[in-house]
Protein backbone atom coordinates (compact mmCIF):
# COMPACT_ATOMS: atom_id res chain seq x y z
CA UNK A 1 0.00 0.00 0.00
CA UNK A 2 1.23 3.50 -0.76
CA UNK A 3 0.12 6.93 0.46
CA UNK A 4 1.10 10.01 -1.52
CA UNK A 5 0.80 13.59 -0.33
CA UNK A 6 2.84 16.74 0.25
CA UNK A 7 3.59 18.93 3.26
CA UNK A 8 0.30 20.81 3.23
CA UNK A 9 -1.94 18.55 1.18
CA UNK A 10 -5.39 19.22 -0.16
CA UNK A 11 -5.56 15.73 -1.62
CA UNK A 12 -4.48 12.30 -0.42
CA UNK A 13 -3.78 9.52 -2.91
CA UNK A 14 -3.79 5.98 -1.52
CA UNK A 15 -2.79 3.01 -3.67
CA UNK A 16 -3.92 -0.29 -2.22
CA UNK A 17 -5.65 -3.59 -2.86
CA UNK A 18 -8.91 -4.90 -1.50
CA UNK A 19 -7.04 -7.73 0.23
CA UNK A 20 -5.13 -5.17 2.30
CA UNK A 21 -8.42 -3.69 3.50
CA UNK A 22 -10.11 -7.04 4.19
CA UNK A 23 -7.12 -8.51 6.03
CA UNK A 24 -6.54 -5.43 8.17
CA UNK A 25 -3.13 -4.70 6.60
CA UNK A 26 -4.26 -1.32 5.26
CA UNK A 27 -5.40 -0.20 8.70
CA UNK A 28 -2.09 -1.31 10.24
CA UNK A 29 -0.19 0.68 7.61
CA UNK A 30 -2.17 3.82 8.39
CA UNK A 31 -1.70 3.24 12.13
CA UNK A 32 2.10 3.22 12.09
CA UNK A 33 4.71 5.91 11.47
CA UNK A 34 4.49 8.38 9.84
CA UNK A 35 0.67 8.23 9.65
CA UNK A 36 -0.26 6.92 13.08
CA UNK A 37 -1.24 10.30 14.54
CA UNK A 38 -1.63 12.22 11.30
CA UNK A 39 -4.60 14.49 10.72
CA UNK A 40 -4.82 16.43 7.47
CA UNK A 41 -7.06 19.45 8.17
CA UNK A 42 -6.68 20.92 4.65
CA UNK A 43 -7.50 17.75 2.75
CA UNK A 44 -10.73 18.06 0.77
CA UNK A 45 -10.25 15.11 -1.59
CA UNK A 46 -9.12 11.50 -1.15
CA UNK A 47 -8.29 9.24 -4.10
CA UNK A 48 -8.33 5.49 -3.49
CA UNK A 49 -6.76 3.54 -6.37
CA UNK A 50 -7.32 -0.20 -6.13
CA UNK A 51 -5.08 -2.76 -7.81
CA UNK A 52 -6.41 -6.06 -9.12
CA UNK A 53 -7.28 -8.74 -6.58
CA UNK A 54 -5.40 -12.04 -6.47
CA UNK A 55 -6.86 -14.82 -8.59
CA UNK A 56 -7.42 -17.12 -5.61
CA UNK A 57 -10.43 -16.49 -3.41
CA UNK A 58 -9.32 -15.77 0.16
CA UNK A 59 -11.51 -16.02 3.23
CA UNK A 60 -10.96 -13.11 5.62
CA UNK A 61 -12.55 -13.94 9.00
CA UNK A 62 -12.81 -10.34 10.26
CA UNK A 63 -13.70 -8.63 7.01
CA UNK A 64 -16.63 -6.55 8.30
CA UNK A 65 -14.75 -5.13 11.28
CA UNK A 66 -11.62 -4.53 9.21
CA UNK A 67 -13.56 -2.63 6.55
CA UNK A 68 -15.36 -0.52 9.16
CA UNK A 69 -12.12 0.28 10.98
CA UNK A 70 -10.38 1.24 7.73
CA UNK A 71 -13.20 3.57 6.70
CA UNK A 72 -13.21 5.16 10.16
CA UNK A 73 -9.45 5.74 9.94
CA UNK A 74 -9.92 7.46 6.58
CA UNK A 75 -12.60 9.66 8.13
CA UNK A 76 -10.48 10.69 11.13
CA UNK A 77 -7.42 11.42 8.97
CA UNK A 78 -9.34 14.00 6.94
CA UNK A 79 -12.32 15.34 8.84
CA UNK A 80 -13.01 18.04 6.26
CA UNK A 81 -12.95 15.78 3.21
CA UNK A 82 -15.73 16.48 0.70
CA UNK A 83 -14.74 14.35 -2.27
CA UNK A 84 -13.76 10.70 -2.56
CA UNK A 85 -12.52 9.23 -5.81
CA UNK A 86 -12.62 5.43 -6.09
CA UNK A 87 -10.75 3.99 -9.04
CA UNK A 88 -9.10 0.84 -10.35
CA UNK A 89 -10.02 -2.81 -10.52
CA UNK A 90 -12.33 -4.15 -7.83
CA UNK A 91 -13.36 -7.77 -7.42
CA UNK A 92 -12.17 -10.83 -9.35
CA UNK A 93 -11.99 -10.96 -13.14
CA UNK A 94 -14.67 -13.59 -13.57
CA UNK A 95 -17.60 -13.54 -15.97
CA UNK A 96 -20.09 -11.71 -13.76
CA UNK A 97 -21.00 -8.16 -14.84
CA UNK A 98 -20.50 -6.67 -11.36
CA UNK A 99 -17.75 -6.87 -8.76
CA UNK A 100 -18.63 -9.05 -5.78
CA UNK A 101 -20.68 -7.96 -2.77
CA UNK A 102 -17.60 -7.36 -0.63
CA UNK A 103 -16.40 -4.72 -3.08
CA UNK A 104 -19.85 -3.10 -3.14
CA UNK A 105 -20.03 -2.90 0.66
CA UNK A 106 -16.56 -1.38 0.86
CA UNK A 107 -17.39 1.27 -1.74
CA UNK A 108 -20.74 1.99 -0.06
CA UNK A 109 -19.13 2.67 3.32
CA UNK A 110 -16.52 4.96 1.78
CA UNK A 111 -19.20 6.77 -0.24
CA UNK A 112 -21.19 7.68 2.87
CA UNK A 113 -18.31 9.86 4.11
CA UNK A 114 -18.78 12.60 1.51
CA UNK A 115 -21.20 14.52 -0.72
CA UNK A 116 -19.00 14.46 -3.84
CA UNK A 117 -18.29 11.09 -5.45
CA UNK A 118 -16.08 10.05 -8.35
CA UNK A 119 -16.29 6.43 -9.53
CA UNK A 120 -13.80 5.22 -12.16
CA UNK A 121 -13.90 1.45 -12.69
CA UNK A 122 -11.36 -0.13 -15.05
CA UNK A 123 -12.97 -3.54 -15.42
CA UNK A 124 -16.38 -3.93 -13.81
CA UNK A 125 -18.59 -1.59 -11.81
CA UNK A 126 -19.64 -2.26 -8.26
CA UNK A 127 -23.29 -2.21 -7.27
CA UNK A 128 -23.96 1.39 -6.30
CA UNK A 129 -25.65 2.09 -2.96
CA UNK A 130 -29.03 3.56 -3.90
CA UNK A 131 -29.54 4.92 -0.37
CA UNK A 132 -26.89 7.63 -0.76
CA UNK A 133 -28.48 11.06 -0.38
CA UNK A 134 -27.52 14.72 -0.32
CA UNK A 135 -24.94 14.36 -3.11
CA UNK A 136 -23.64 17.56 -4.70
CA UNK A 137 -21.41 15.97 -7.33
CA UNK A 138 -21.56 12.58 -9.03
CA UNK A 139 -18.94 11.49 -11.58
CA UNK A 140 -18.99 7.97 -13.03
CA UNK A 141 -17.04 6.04 -15.65
CA UNK A 142 -16.66 2.33 -16.33
CA UNK A 143 -14.62 1.22 -19.32
CA UNK A 144 -15.13 -2.52 -19.00
CA UNK A 145 -18.89 -2.77 -18.60
CA UNK A 146 -22.03 -0.72 -19.20
CA UNK A 147 -24.07 -2.57 -16.60
CA UNK A 148 -23.75 0.15 -13.97
CA UNK A 149 -25.39 2.86 -16.08
CA UNK A 150 -28.97 2.26 -14.99
CA UNK A 151 -28.04 2.27 -11.30
CA UNK A 152 -26.04 5.48 -11.56
CA UNK A 153 -28.91 7.20 -13.37
CA UNK A 154 -31.26 6.12 -10.60
CA UNK A 155 -28.84 7.51 -8.01
CA UNK A 156 -28.74 10.78 -9.96
CA UNK A 157 -32.53 11.02 -9.98
CA UNK A 158 -32.67 10.29 -6.24
CA UNK A 159 -30.28 13.22 -5.64
CA UNK A 160 -31.83 15.58 -8.19
CA UNK A 161 -32.66 18.23 -5.60
CA UNK A 162 -29.02 18.66 -4.48
CA UNK A 163 -26.77 17.76 -7.43
CA UNK A 164 -24.64 20.54 -8.90
CA UNK A 165 -22.42 18.38 -11.12
CA UNK A 166 -23.40 15.19 -12.98
CA UNK A 167 -20.88 13.50 -15.28
CA UNK A 168 -21.45 9.98 -16.67
CA UNK A 169 -19.15 8.28 -19.21
CA UNK A 170 -19.69 5.89 -20.94
CA UNK A 171 -22.85 3.81 -20.74
CA UNK A 172 -25.30 2.28 -23.16
CA UNK A 173 -28.15 2.81 -20.70
CA UNK A 174 -28.26 6.58 -20.31
CA UNK A 175 -29.78 9.54 -22.05
CA UNK A 176 -31.49 12.79 -21.15
CA UNK A 177 -34.90 11.12 -21.05
CA UNK A 178 -33.65 8.72 -18.36
CA UNK A 179 -32.56 11.66 -16.25
CA UNK A 180 -35.78 13.62 -16.13
CA UNK A 181 -38.31 10.80 -15.90
CA UNK A 182 -38.65 8.31 -13.05
CA UNK A 183 -39.49 4.66 -13.68
CA UNK A 184 -43.10 5.42 -12.67
CA UNK A 185 -43.32 8.13 -15.33
CA UNK A 186 -43.14 11.11 -12.96
CA UNK A 187 -41.13 14.23 -13.78
CA UNK A 188 -37.72 14.98 -12.22
CA UNK A 189 -36.23 18.47 -11.98
CA UNK A 190 -32.63 19.39 -11.08
CA UNK A 191 -32.94 22.87 -9.56
CA UNK A 192 -29.26 23.17 -8.53
CA UNK A 193 -27.51 21.43 -11.43
CA UNK A 194 -24.80 23.64 -12.98
CA UNK A 195 -22.81 21.12 -15.05
CA UNK A 196 -24.10 18.15 -17.04
CA UNK A 197 -21.88 15.84 -19.10
CA UNK A 198 -23.22 12.64 -20.65
CA UNK A 199 -21.66 10.09 -22.95
CA UNK A 200 -24.05 7.33 -23.88
CA UNK A 201 -26.73 6.16 -26.26
CA UNK A 202 -30.44 7.07 -26.20
CA UNK A 203 -33.00 4.33 -25.71
CA UNK A 204 -34.52 5.24 -29.10
CA UNK A 205 -32.81 6.24 -32.34
CA UNK A 206 -35.47 8.76 -33.34
CA UNK A 207 -35.69 12.02 -31.35
CA UNK A 208 -39.09 12.50 -29.75
CA UNK A 209 -41.02 15.34 -28.19
CA UNK A 210 -40.82 15.77 -24.45
CA UNK A 211 -43.51 14.03 -22.42
CA UNK A 212 -43.39 17.08 -20.13
CA UNK A 213 -44.22 20.02 -22.43
CA UNK A 214 -43.26 23.33 -20.89
CA UNK A 215 -41.16 21.74 -18.16
CA UNK A 216 -37.78 23.23 -17.21
CA UNK A 217 -35.68 20.29 -15.98
CA UNK A 218 -32.39 22.20 -15.56
CA UNK A 219 -33.23 25.81 -14.64
CA UNK A 220 -29.69 26.73 -13.55
CA UNK A 221 -27.63 24.74 -16.05
CA UNK A 222 -24.48 26.61 -17.12
CA UNK A 223 -22.32 23.94 -18.75
CA UNK A 224 -23.49 21.11 -21.00
CA UNK A 225 -21.53 18.44 -22.87
CA UNK A 226 -23.32 15.64 -24.73
CA UNK A 227 -21.63 12.86 -26.67
CA UNK A 228 -24.64 11.00 -27.95
CA UNK A 229 -27.69 11.55 -30.14
CA UNK A 230 -29.91 14.23 -28.65
CA UNK A 231 -33.03 12.62 -27.18
CA UNK A 232 -35.63 15.22 -28.14
CA UNK A 233 -36.96 17.00 -31.20
CA UNK A 234 -37.46 20.22 -29.20
CA UNK A 235 -35.49 22.36 -26.73
CA UNK A 236 -36.40 20.32 -23.63
CA UNK A 237 -33.07 20.46 -21.82
CA UNK A 238 -32.17 24.02 -22.85
CA UNK A 239 -35.50 25.55 -21.98
CA UNK A 240 -35.33 28.28 -19.33
CA UNK A 241 -31.87 27.50 -17.98
CA UNK A 242 -29.37 30.10 -16.82
CA UNK A 243 -27.15 29.97 -19.91
CA UNK A 244 -29.87 30.57 -22.52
Amino acid sequence: MGVHTNLYPKELVINLSEQEVYSGAALKELSREPFNDCIFPKVRSISLVFSQMAEDEIDFPNIESNVSAFVERIRTMALMVKNISIAGELGHQDQTPFADDRSSRLVAQLSRLVTELDYHFDYRPVRIDQQLSGLCSLVYSSYGSNDGGKAIMELGRCNASTLRVLDIFPSAHIDIASLIQNSDGSYVQYPCLLELRLNGRPREDVPRSSVFPGAVPFPNLRRLKLKHVYSYSDDTIFRGNAAT
